[in-house]
């Protein structure tokens, strides 16, 4: 039989919707070459193929290469040994054997990882990717990674978005549900232990980000008492959920909370550029940019985030710049594609705006509506031009 809090406890606290971890594990990373010491071919090659098996919706190797007691052991570690944590530690094992359908079961449906670099972690070879997430926006996910004999094992994994691993995320949450450790719950939410309401609501709340009914989570996240309401676990849920419902108001309000959270801790910078953006604080969503880059060891995705934050502060040359610098370094990531083209018709340069309509059709298989496309505010000028007028005739 499964154990139901647990498998709540597994997914609430998955990527994406992750919860923030008072343990002090925080970012400390060697520079993006420091696993070159390593024969880290095989690396490599595991990593291409979890990426090629992910993309596919397939978890086998994921969840085979899953190292279960590893990851237990820094989940539960300075737990008091009972037979209640025994039985927490037989549970977890059973949520855990299908770690890989949960991971994807939180992403939305147009997701893509994208492999980009191995390095050190906890002298471990790490492996980071780019998670695209589509209109729902961009994470950055490293897997540590532990050769056992001739396999790869997977130890745990560092979520950018919430700047924690998943073991902290899993302690953070299990604390909440299944009060092993009252000076933990009440460090966390400043109460001696979780009470049969805390623990229903939690359950409930996990259930209905499982099934992605975000707005009743937010909903649900009100009736919260402002102790849980207001701790870092679940404002960081508010801004991933409020995100994921598409409601922009509820999003605004969930980063601003987080900001005043938060502050301008340098791991939080994926997290937070958004809330700079919706206050047009550029420098500030610059210096973010600065501190992931400095995190990540850089990626064309940032860069096209760079793009766009010149596009909204009216700088299109600028945009310009770091848009090819993104397309340079990733041609098949389509972002900064748009990026280019809306400052190409910012600037007038028709004649290039028509080639990025022509790209986003070859490569990314865009079909345009003509009349549509030339009644864009924006667009009008550009509609009027020779360099449109005869690309519509090729439509």
């Amino acid at each position: 039989m499964r154990h139901l809090v647990l498998t709540a406890v597994l997914l609430a606290a998955l990527p994406l919707a992750a919860l923030h971890a008072d343990t002090g594990s925080g970012l400390v990373l060697s520079s993006p070459s420091a696993a070159g010491q390593q024969d880290t071919a095989g690396h490599e090659q595991f990593a291409r193929e979890l990426e090629a098996g992910l993309n596919a919706g397939e978890t086998a190797l994921f969840n085979r290469s899953f190292d279960q007691e590893r990851f237990l052991a820094r989940v539960l570690n300075g737990l008091p040994e009972s037979r209640e944590l025994e039985q927490v530690r037989d549970g977890m094992r059973q949520g855990l054997s299908q770690v890989g359908e949960a991971v994807l079961q939180r992403m939305s449906d147009d997701y893509a990882f994208k492999y980009l670099r191995a390095r050190e972690r906890n002298g471990n070879v790490a492996l980071l990717y780019r998670v695209d997430l589509g209109d729902e926006g961009l994470n950055y996910m490293e897997l540590e990674t532990l050769e056992q004999g001739d396999e790869l094992r997977i130890v745990d994994w560092y979520d950018h978005a919430s700047a924690q691993t998943y073991s902290d995320a899993v302690r953070q949450a299990l604390l909440v549900a299944l009060p092993l450790d009252r000076g933990a719950l009440e460090r966390v939410f400043g109460i001696n232990k979780a009470d049969d309401k805390t623990v229903s609501q939690f359950l409930e709340l996990a259930r209905l980000q499982r099934e992605r009914r975000f707005d009743e989570w937010l909903a649900g996240y009100e009736k919260l008492t402002p102790k849980v309401r207001d701790s870092r676990i679940m404002v960081l849920l508010r801004v991933f959920n409020a995100n994921s419902s598409g409601d922009e108001q509820a999003y605004r309000e969930a980063l601003a909370a987080a900001a005043q959270q938060f502050g301008d801790r340098p791991e939080m910078a994926l997290l937070l550029v958004d809330h700079y953006l919706y206050n047009g604080e550029w420098a500030r969503a610059h210096e973010a940019l600065d501190n992931l880059n400095r995190y990540t060891g850089g990626d064309a995705a940032i860069d096209g985030m760079r793009a766009n934050i010149y596009l909204l502060a009216e700088d299109d040359a600028q945009a310009l710049t770091w848009a090819q610098r993104a397309i340079d370094g990733d041609a098949d990531y389509e972002e900064p594609y748009w990026t280019r083209l809306q400052a190409n018709v910012n600037q007038g340069r028709f004649e290039a705006a028509v080639t990025d309509l022509e790209v986003l059709e070859q490569r990314f298989a865009y079909e345009f509506d003509v009349e549509q496309l030339a009644s864009l505010d924006g667009y009008q000028a550009f509609g009027r031009s020779a360099a449109f007028r005869e690309w519509a005739r090729g439509q």
